[in-house]
């Protein structure tokens, strides 16, 4: 069977067949004269990390000239979108699909929990706070101690991507496809304050978290868990002062 007469189907994987039909219809698509919205749904399934990174920065790059929608699962893939869009100065509309009362659809505003930035995710704690201790009790309940762990679980996971984030500089981070080496110039003059402040408040939310067994480690009330995320917001800035007097005195420590 020579190959003029072979189906593409035939011979590519599900992966190949998807970058011919996404390489043909962006082909295509840079000879139009229209400006019309495009809509991709999960463009990059069955697609390698190489080919998934390309997509995503020609799909910014297209985003420039017309609306771009896309509708993705990939964690991997969103971070490359967002990573590619901070480079070229624009701020995508970042919407998270859910189910709500037994029906999907309804959306929130910004990134999903996972995805969010440190600073945004000690602000969404700042709002948990104040939920949680407008239904505390003298005496906490079964409830309360329920939504106090899981607050601490959460900052726990926060306090995770601060380390990511701030302190490592994002040099390697979960759920990103490449390592940042040229940013390892940031990691001179770490301080060991910053390392014991950063152990102790993980220390502390390992203690409390409903991941594990309960300890015997008292709940915290509402006033020490927003003076704890308080503490997280200055271990950042911290950080942030520290690498901006670096820059600033030419990277040395």
């Amino acid at each position: 069977m020579s190959a003029g007469s072979s189906k593409v189907v035939d011979i590519a994987s599900e992966g190949e067949q998807r970058c011919i039909a996404l390489a043909a219809f962006l082909s295509e698509l840079s000879q139009a004269s229209h400006q019309s919205a495009l809509v991709f749904d999960d463009p990059v399934s069955s697609l390698d990390h190489w080919h998934r990174e390309r997509i995503a920065d020609r799909l910014v790059v297209e985003a420039k000239q017309r609306q771009v929608i896309v509708f993705t699962h990939d964690v991997v893939f969103l971070n490359d979108l967002l990573a590619f869009a901070e480079r070229a100065a624009m701020v995508p509309t970042v919407l998270t699909l859910e189910w709500n009362d037994g029906a999907p659809g309804r959306y929130v505003e910004g990134l999903p929990w996972d995805s969010k930035k440190p600073l945004d995710c000690l602000t969404e704690l700042e709002k948990n706070q104040k939920a949680i201790s407008a239904k505390w009790n003298p005496q906490p309940n079964s409830a309360n101690i329920e939504a106090m762990r899981h607050a601490y679980s959460r900052l726990r996971s926060t306090l995770e991507r601060v380390v990511e984030v701030e302190l490592l500089d994002g040099i390697v981070c979960r759920f990103e496809s490449q390592v940042n080496a040229g940013r390892v110039k940031s990691l001179i003059g770490i301080t060991q304050a910053e390392c014991d402040e950063a152990k102790r408040l993980l220390k502390k939310c390992h203690e409390i978290t409903d991941a594990h067994a309960p300890s015997t480690a008292a709940v915290p009330d509402p006033v020490e868990f927003l003076q704890d995320i308080a503490d997280a917001r200055q271990l950042v800035t911290v950080i942030r002062n520290r690498k901006s007097q670096n820059q600033a005195a030419g990277g040395k420590p």
